[in-house]
């Protein structure tokens, strides 16, 4: 059998295509040239060297090579990948104790590798060579990559369909009743023989596993492992409810807007970074308005090979993104959500956004710190939205140093309440009010008044009062209103008119926040793909750094799963400024 395993493995990281009966497994490595130590570059050295030797089949120069360029120092960016090259070259050399030496080391330090099922899969191949059939059955169904589906079952047909195996197949199939391959295989070895023990058994075999007789194989699969090609863009899905259907009637765009925006500036800033030297791809999906059609959609296999997606929106589908996210292992950003709830059940799913949590935890410390005297009143609705970010801020006030003073619900039926809740002695000793809603009505009530009382006392308010029409940029400078939100962009500068101009030329509309967002989106991804050899190779939240933004903030993952760059900005007589 090991006839079959002559080519294999050349660079790192894996990119799986399968076709027909025939298993390929693809991996891959770009290298970004990057400042590196004396240390990186002797890691990096032998690194390259061992791959040279490995693509000439030279195994016994290449383990030598890859064993130093597996040292565990922390900066050396490429030692998971060594040590697993080193496990593969001394396979083909049939060194079998260092081979699973080094895989076991792999397995039980690096458990959450990306690409941790082809060591599962190296394991069991090994097993199996050496005629330890239960072994390689065991490391066999810990790989959970849908990538190797059907290379497992070729593997099993490849060492078990010999008639020489049938009682030790019998046996396999007494441990692992829920295993269909083994069971057909099994049957393919009794089905031919003479005697009505064997029929009988042919026959409860078909009947408990549902045996499709005609397409049983009578030889085994040969397995073909043919050299990858490198990776040379990152693979980038986006998922989002157009609705095209129905949202596109004569040429024109009906509804949901934002979404083409944003899709526009996605397009736009992939054309610009390649124009820059980024290696992106990028894809657009439109999944219809349903979350039914949504689920649906992500099991189809087109969408198996992406290392991030973008999208989708709603908390409706999040248990079924984080799903796809940690078996598919894809990280997935949704652009535009501040629920944290859209994150829960999987490390690989993430917010571009500050999440309201986060925003009301910064505006609080901010508050604390800012606002003389450090006492607060706070306003909510009811929406439960809302009085999260209301108990969170009150929290984190109150251990910042603060006082909270009073909370108020208030609803457009009980607009009355204020008078009391306004009382002169309490705003007289009021240093910042928080307002958590986003509803015009309540907003505009309150400012209103707060001018009928003549006072003009910091209040700190969601950025979307920006956009409330009945309030005029000049109230808000006079009210005194600072605004929290993520989104802040200095819209009088040169780069943002500059792009402005090309986005309206190349998409004939105005843009929008979301398009700017889009745009942004992308830029950071491109740069990262750039400058980091980790992100590139395994885009997740932990290998994003911290880095400056563009158009917006910046990215800041080292906290959680949500962007903690965030901002704060009120009007001045010099402008809409920033001041967080």
């Amino acid at each position: 059998m090991k006839k079959y395993y002559s080519n294999l493995f050349l660079d790192c990281f894996s990119k799986l295509q399968i076709s027909n009966s025939k298993m390929v497994i693809l991996f891959s490595l770009t290298i970004v040239s990057t400042t590196l130590s004396a240390q990186k570059v002797d890691h990096r050295k032998n690194y390259e060297a061992a791959k040279t030797e490995l693509k000439n089949k030279n195994y016994a120069k290449a383990i030598d090579l890859f064993k130093k360029a597996s040292n565990e120092h922390p900066e050396n960016i490429n030692r998971i990948n060594a040590t697993y090259f080193y496990a593969y070259c001394a396979f083909q050399q049939k060194q079998y104790w260092s081979a699973n030496h080094y895989l076991t080391k792999l397995i039980e330090k690096y458990p959450t590798w990306n690409k941790i099922s082809e060591a599962y899969y190296l394991m069991s191949v090994m097993s199996f060579e050496k005629h330890e059939y239960t072994n390689g059955i065991f490391w066999s169904q810990k790989i959970a990559s849908k990538f190797l589906k059907k290379d497992v079952e070729n593997l099993k047909w490849n060492y078990l369909n010999f008639p020489s195996l049938k009682d030790s197949v019998i046996e396999l199939n007494r441990k692992n009743l829920k295993d269909t391959t083994i069971a057909t295989i099994l049957y393919n070895l009794v089905k031919d023989e003479g005697g009505w023990k064997n029929k009988k058994y042919a026959k409860r075999l078909i009947e408990d596993y549902g045996i499709n007789t005609e397409t049983v194989v009578t030889a085994p699969v040969p397995v073909v492992i043919k050299p990858p090609t490198p990776k040379d863009s990152l693979r980038i899905a986006v998922m989002l409810p157009f609705n095209l259907k129905e949202n596109i009637r004569d040429n024109e765009i009906k509804n949901n807007m934002y979404l083409f925006d944003l899709y526009n500036g996605l397009r736009f800033s992939a054309d610009s970074m390649r124009k820059t030297g980024a290696k992106i791809r990028l894809v657009a999906y439109d999944y219809g308005k349903d979350s039914i059609d949504f689920i649906r959609f992500i099991e189809k296999p087109e969408l198996a090979g992406y290392d991030i997606m973008i999208g989708p929106l709603q908390n409706s589908v999040a248990q079924a993104t984080n799903k796809y996210a940690q078996t598919t292992n894809t990280l997935v950003i949704n652009p535009l959500s501040t629920s944290l709830k859209f994150t829960e059940g999987s490390d690989k799913v993430c917010l571009f956004k500050s999440s309201f949590e986060t925003q009301a935890k910064q505006a609080a410390y901010f508050s604390s710190t800012h606002f003389s005297p450090k006492k607060a009143l706070i306003i909510t609705s009811k929406n439960l939205k809302d009085s999260i970010v209301a108990s969170t801020f009150k929290l984190n006030f109150d251990s910042a140093g603060g006082r909270t003073l009073g909370k108020l619900v208030l609803t457009a039926s009980t607009l009355a309440k204020m008078d009391n809740f306004f009382s002169k002695k309490t705003l007289d000793s009021t240093g910042v009010i928080f307002v958590s809603t986003k509803d015009q009505y309540l907003g505009v009530s309150i400012v209103r008044k707060l001018t009928e009382l003549d006072k003009a006392i910091p209040m700190m308010v969601s950025a979307d009062w920006i956009e409330f029409q009945s309030m005029n940029f000049d109230q808000m400078k006079k009210q005194n209103l600072y605004f929290m939100g993520s989104d802040y962009m200095n819209l009088e500068s040169d780069t943002i008119a500059s792009i402005s101009r090309s986005l309206l030329k190349k998409t004939n509309s105005i843009p929008s926040v979301y398009t700017f967002t889009g745009y942004e989106v992308i830029y950071q991804l491109a740069k990262l793909s750039k400058t980091d050899i980790n992100f590139f190779n395994q885009p997740e939240i932990r290998n994003i750094n911290p880095q400056p933004g563009f158009l917006f903030n910046g990215l800041d993952y080292k906290k959680g799963k949500d962007n903690t760059l965030f901002s704060i900005q009120r009007f001045t007589d010099a402008g809409f400024e920033e001041v967080k």
